[in-house]
């Protein structure tokens, strides 16, 4: 397993870094070809290509942090014919098990929905937390296996989630809240400044910043 000090010295790549996260994280559901509806399976070029589009919507984050999640054991991404969803505990997947799950819906990517990127938000949380352990804490309980600078991050989002500015689902937990802001800050950037700025300004200057994730690399 990757731990902090080996996440630190490493040097990283960004190429090479999204390629571990394809080959290592991204999974067909078992039947997925069966289990789409047909109309679904016949407009796609391949069952890949639904993988490829998501983890180029996902080219925002920094390479540190994505080569971080390609290289821990846990929090894989599930392309199926389900409906979106991140389940934090084990997983069977055909003869397979892997442990914290986003569930990425084919049918809600292809009608560019937030679900898939929500669901993503909260692996998100989890990695950046406890590298995905189940029932270990997410980030936006306050604290990160990956020292104080990260853990402040996750104080700072608690901070901003008490004012309310995110929508009226979000107001059960920062989690939720950090769910919703990371699938926005994907999805529009500049629809997320206006009704959320700060939380803008926190993502883009922090959780999605290549500064920040070199000096967690460098410390």
């Amino acid at each position: 397993m990757t731990n902090r000090k080996e996440f630190r010295q490493r040097r990283f790549d960004g190429k090479e870094a999204w390629r571990l996260l394809q080959q290592r994280k991204c999974h067909l559901e078992k039947g997925l070809s069966s289990a789409l509806p047909p109309s679904v399976y016949r407009s796609l070029k391949s069952l890949w290509e639904p993988v490829q589009t998501f983890v180029k919507m996902l080219s925002p984050l920094p390479a540190p942090l994505v080569e971080l999640w390609a290289r821990v054991p846990n929090g894989h991404l599930l392309f199926s014919a389900r409906p979106s969803a991140y389940e934090p505990n084990a997983v069977t997947v055909g003869d397979r098990m892997f442990v914290a799950v986003a569930t990425i819906g084919i049918q809600q990517l292809i009608d560019a929905e937030i679900a898939p990127l929500i669901a993503t938000g909260r692996l998100i949380d989890h990695l950046l937390g406890s590298y995905c352990e189940p029932g270990k804490p997410n980030l936006t309980d306050g604290s990160s296996v990956l020292g104080p600078e990260v853990s402040k991050l996750g104080l700072e989002i608690q901070e901003l989630w008490r004012l309310g500015y995110g929508p009226e689902w979000t107001e059960n937990s920062p989690a939720d809240y950090f769910a919703w802001g990371f699938a926005e800050f994907i999805r529009d950037r500049k629809r997320l400044n206006v009704v959320d700025p700060l939380l803008e300004k926190l993502f883009r200057h922090k959780l999605f910043s290549v500064r920040l994730w070199g000096t967690v690399q460098r410390k």
